[in-house]
């Protein structure tokens, strides 16, 4: 009888530390950078998990500075709002939350309100962001605001 409580009681905290292995706060993303010029014309996003994924993103996008990335511990999320006609645009992530096999990234596509002034330009907002890593696939859920003027 005590070896099938030891028994129990290893199975119990074993799962106990397995779980806590698997969970990472995904609300602790850092914003690396902002803009309002990419080379991204269209509505996306992209998750870096690797250094061969980064050394090709940065060839690509020579103008945004980074710091180093250690990818066995954190993983980069871009998202890209596309070509906008005008100034006043912006996009974010508002929040990561794990769910059971996915993480949602609640990003926000900021607009300009109506009458608002703003630079009469072609722009091509976009965000970058360090996360804890995680092997979950991304579900974006994208939301809109409207950013009144003052």
């Amino acid at each position: 009888m005590k070896t099938l409580w030891i028994f129990f009681a290893s199975l119990f905290l074993c799962n106990v530390v397995v779980s806590q292995m698997n969970t990472v706060n995904l609300n602790s993303f850092e914003l690396i950078s902002k803009g309002s010029q990419s080379s991204v014309d269209r509505k996306s996003n992209r998750i870096i998990r690797t250094q061969q994924e980064f050394n090709e993103f940065k060839t690509k996008n020579p103008e945004i500075e980074f710091n180093v990335i250690d990818f066995s511990k954190d993983m980069i999320i871009t998202v890209y709002k596309g070509r906008c006609s005008s100034g006043g645009h912006a996009i974010s992530i508002e929040s990561i939350e794990p769910l059971e096999h996915k993480i949602e990234i609640n990003v926000i596509l900021e607009s300009p309100g109506n009458n608002c002034r703003v630079t009469m330009a072609l722009t091509y907002p976009y965000a970058i962001y360090k996360v804890p890593t995680t092997d979950k696939e991304p579900l974006f859920i994208y939301k809109k605001e409207i950013k009144p003027c003052r």
